[in-house]
């Protein structure tokens, strides 16, 4: 007792959850299980560890299903269910995981991802106790009434019991999906203009490479025969070399800027940060990478067809100029991308970890 004393005064337990620490967690709770229903402030582990985003400690407390469905240990009841939708709904831009996140468009994202994630969950799996008590204490009090009577009397118990839809159930005078839009307004202004900022620059990037390879193939290395005006090159491998990542380029560009174009002709809805936005982001900039590639191989093919007679040796230095130009870009826009997949296509947010 003197050490669980020691844990609470101290802090220790909660300090772990906030700053995200779950080793810790897990040590604490296996050494003395009773801490798992301390609160602090008034709120349970649970949570306080939803209201810093803290998935790591989140999933101390989640087990997994035969169908790969995760619910909570132990079940909370109807009001501490409540207490961590409304910690899924309201912002804190400045707790825990959530800065852990850089972007405005990657945290509206997560917060989206937060709140139906425990819409779900909650819904689904946190009424699982109650509904089996019910069924328990209906078996038990009308034993003797008919199996349709008793039916009857369980869906009652479950719709009684199901703890609340973001959507339709209300927290005071509004739902909890209202509570969600009018503390994430600001964070839905930051996001849209995040989103813009960063869609301008690749447009105008594709734009300029999409210009380049146009004109590229009107101008085809070797020259033009002046009667027939037939490329000199035409029918060998070099002038092939050309034409294929010229045109693959062009392509790539021109897609890239239409993606980026309805990205800006978005009308930034809640839910568009949740998927739609984030996937033409993706596909857009995956485009503006493979047309910048097929730019330089562009280029480099015909600086080797022009400078080959001259400068046999040549060909070297500019492969490793070009390469190093997609090297160094990739490795500046390549970590945006990266994150952007994994928010996207991850494997979500919670996974389930043993105490």
């Amino acid at each position: 007792m003197d050490e669980i004393t020691k844990i609470l005064e101290e802090e220790m337990l909660f300090r772990a959850i906030f700053q995200g620490v779950p080793e810790l967690v897990q040590l604490f709770i296996q050494s003395f299980p009773e801490l798992i229903g301390q609160k602090a402030y008034g709120k349970t582990l649970k949570t306080i560890a939803v209201e810093y985003r803290q998935e790591s400690i989140l999933g101390l407390f989640l087990k997994g299903s035969s169908t790969n469905e995760l619910s909570f240990i132990p079940a909370p009841p109807l009001k501490e269910s409540k207490q961590i939708m409304l910690a899924a709904a309201e912002c804190y831009p400045n707790l825990g995981g959530v800065n852990k996140v850089s972007g405005a468009a990657f945290k509206m994202q997560k917060e989206l991802q937060w709140f139906k994630l425990f819409n779900g969950l909650i819904e689904k799996h946190l009424c699982m106790p109650f509904c089996l008590y019910g069924f328990t204490r209906i078996g038990e009090k009308f034993s003797t009434i008919r199996r349709q009577t008793v039916l009857v009397g369980i869906t009652a118990v479950i719709e009684m019991c199901m703890i609340p839809r973001g959507r339709t159930t209300y927290f005071g005078q509004k739902t909890y999906w209202e509570v969600f839009v009018k503390s994430h307004e600001k964070l839905l202004e930051d996001g849209e203009k995040w989103m813009k900022e960063t869609t301008n620059s690749c447009m105008l990037i594709s734009t300029l490479i999409a210009t380049v390879l146009f004109v590229a193939a009107f101008t085809v290395p070797g020259g033009d025969d002046n009667n027939t005006g037939i490329p000199l090159l035409l029918g060998k491998d070099s002038l092939l070399v050309f034409a294929i990542p010229d045109t693959l380029g062009l392509f790539s560009s021109m897609t890239a800027i239409m993606l980026f174009l309805a990205i800006l002709t978005s009308q930034y809805e809640w839910e568009d940060f949740l998927h739609s936005l984030p996937k033409k982001i993706i596909v857009g900039l995956s485009f503006l990478f493979l047309s910048l590639a097929f730019m330089l191989v562009a280029f480099a093919s015909t600086l080797t067809i022009v400078l080959n007679k001259r400068l046999e040796w040549v060909f070297i230095p500019i492969t490793l100029m070009a390469s190093l130009t997609v090297v160094l870009f990739l490795g500046l826009q390549l970590p945006l991308l990266f994150r952007m997949v994994q928010s996207t296509y991850g494997p979500g947010i919670l996974r389930s970890a043993r105490i």
